[in-house]
C-alpha cells in the first residue's frame, strides 16, 4: 500500500453533564434531543473496514471533517442557568421532602448537594465530555483504517487543520491523543488557524464574499473558495 496522508480537521453540541446520574433505569441523557451525549448514540463498531468489502477500491488517503466535541454554553447561557437552575432545585426539594417512587433518596441528596459550577470565563470551552468524544472516535476510526491512520506521529503523514476557537483548537488535540496518545500529541504540528477559513466556515466566508448564501450555485462558490484557500 502506498504511504498514506490523512487530512484530518476539526471543527465542533452543547450538553451540560452533572457527575450525579438520576437513578431511573430510563437514563435521562437518552432524551435531549440534540444535547444527547455522543457516546450514547455512537457507532461503536470499530472493526477493520477490509478493502474487499468494496471490489477494486484501495484506500490511500481519508480526509474527515469533525465537528468539535461537545462544549460549554455561551456566557450569557450561563448567567441563566446559574441564576434559574437553583430555583428549579429548590422547588424539587420544597415539593418532594420524602423520597418518592420517581425521586429516591439519592436523588434528593444529590439534587441539595448540587450547585451550579460553571464561570461565564468557561463559555464555549470543550468540556472532558467533549474529550473523551474526541478520544475515541479517533481510536474507533484508527481501529478502522489501520493501514491509514498510523499509530506512529510524522507531519508528513498526518495534517490536521481547526479554526480559532478554544474548543475546536482542543478537539484536535485529543483527536490527535486518541491516534497517537497522550504523550505523543505534544509533538503533534498543529498550523496555525486561518480567519474566516474558507474551508471550515465557508458559510461565513461566502458571507462575507456576497453578503448571502441562499441564491448562489456551486459554480459560483467553488472559484471564491479557490481563492480563498490561497490567502
Amino acid at each position: 500500500m502506498h504511504s498514506s496522508k490523512a487530512a484530518l480537521i476539526s471543527m465542533f453540541i452543547i450538553f451540560v453533564a452533572s457527575s450525579e446520574n438520576c437513578s431511573n433505569e430510563d437514563s435521562l441523557e437518552l432524551h435531549l434531543s440534540t444535547k444527547t451525549p455522543y457516546r450514547l448514540v455512537a457507532n461503536k463498531e470499530d472493526k477493520e473496514l477490509k478493502q474487499e468489502a468494496i471490489k477494486d477500491c484501495i484506500p490511500h488517503k481519508l480526509w474527515m471533517v469533525v465537528r468539535h466535541g461537545t462544549r460549554n454554553p455561551s456566557a450569557a447561557f450561563i448567567e441563566k442557568m446559574t441564576d434559574r437552575l437553583p430555583e428549579i432545585r429548590d422547588l424539587i426539594l420544597q415539593n418532594n421532602p420524602e423520597p418518592t417512587q420517581y425521586l429516591r433518596h439519592s436523588d434528593l441528596y444529590a439534587f441539595q448537594k448540587w450547585k451550579a459550577r460553571l464561570r461565564t470565563s468557561d463559555e464555549k470551552k470543550l468540556t472532558h465530555e467533549g474529550e473523551d468524544e474526541m478520544l475515541e472516535l479517533a481510536e474507533r476510526m484508527q481501529a478502522r483504517f489501520p493501514n491509514i491512520l498510523r499509530s506512529v506521529y510524522s507531519n508528513t503523514s498526518y495534517y490536521f487543520r481547526y479554526t480559532a476557537t478554544h474548543r475546536t483548537k482542543a478537539s484536535a488535540t485529543f483527536f490527535a491523543a486518541g491516534l497517537f496518545g497522550r504523550h505523543v500529541v505534544k509533538d503533534v504540528w498543529f498550523p496555525k488557524p486561518i480567519k474566516n477559513d474558507p474551508i471550515l466556515r465557508v458559510i461565513l466566508f461566502m458571507y462575507l464574499i456576497y453578503g448571502s448564501t441562499g441564491s448562489l450555485t456551486v459554480l459560483q462558490i467553488m472559484p471564491a473558495l479557490a481563492a480563498g484557500s490561497e490567502k
